[in-house]
């Protein structure tokens, strides 16, 4: 079992590692405090040695668990604009211009029959869509007709599904390599979050401590001077 004055040294040491995370399952405050009892059985020292000894473990430790919640609530801030700048990556196609001629035509295409043949019908507005959505190049023209103001929703209603249809096996990979980023993050801040939540409360308990300490020790003095007083005055 470590002394006393080498566990200050080894937490001092671990200031600018010790995590939330191992404060709260190591219980670090439960270990040092079951040391600092066992020292002065084996010393022999006097409940009051054992008094002040604590009150300057419990400072050491409300100052070890603030520093670890702020780490703590740094890495969510971090992991959360993380995430967003992830969210925000889009896949980039890239087009040839033979492929905006061939969009464009399609578009041409597909919005004159619908015009032309359609007359507002959804049915018959869905039997010529289905002649073009399973393709990729199709599928991305109705996409852009979705918000042709000219086709009213028409088309509207289709695009989940055309979107879905003009992926491109690379654009495929991206989203599913982005979604799986996304929820790894997603579990870390979770993760995070929990650890706060208790880290919180246990930053807490340790200020109360402090604050006790500190109550104890104003009234120890201000009791004691009294006394002198009262002495002096007989």
């Amino acid at each position: 079992m470590r002394s006393y004055k080498t566990e200050i040294e080894f937490m001092k040491q671990q200031e600018t590692r010790m995590t939330m995370e191992k404060l709260i399952e190591d219980r670090i405050y439960e270990q040092d405090l079951a040391t600092l009892k066992q020292l002065a059985i084996d010393k022999g020292y006097t409940q009051e040695w054992l008094k002040r000894q604590i009150a300057q473990l419990n400072k050491q430790f409300l100052a070890l668990a603030k520093q670890a919640l702020d780490e703590c609530s740094a890495k969510i801030d971090k992991l959360e604009n993380e995430r967003n700048k992830i969210k925000g990556v889009y896949f980039q196609p890239n087009y040839s211009a033979t492929d905006y001629a061939d969009l464009q035509f399609l578009q041409t295409l597909i919005k004159t029959r619908l015009m032309n043949e359609a007359h507002n019908q959804p049915i018959i507005a869905e039997r010529i869509l289905d002649e073009y959505i399973n393709t990729q190049k199709g599928a991305r023209a109705i996409m852009f007709l979705a918000n042709d103001s000219e086709l009213g929703n028409m088309v509207k209603r289709f695009y989940s599904r055309a979107a879905e249809q003009a992926q491109s096996a690379s654009e495929k990979r991206f989203n599913a390599d982005k979604a799986a980023e996304m929820a790894k993050i997603e579990t870390q801040i979770i993760n995070l979050s929990r650890t706060a939540i208790v880290g919180s409360a246990l930053v807490k308990v340790a200020a109360d401590r402090v604050r006790a300490d500190e109550q104890e020790r104003a009234s120890s003095i201000y009791f004691g001077a009294e006394t002198v007083n009262v002495v002096g005055a007989i």
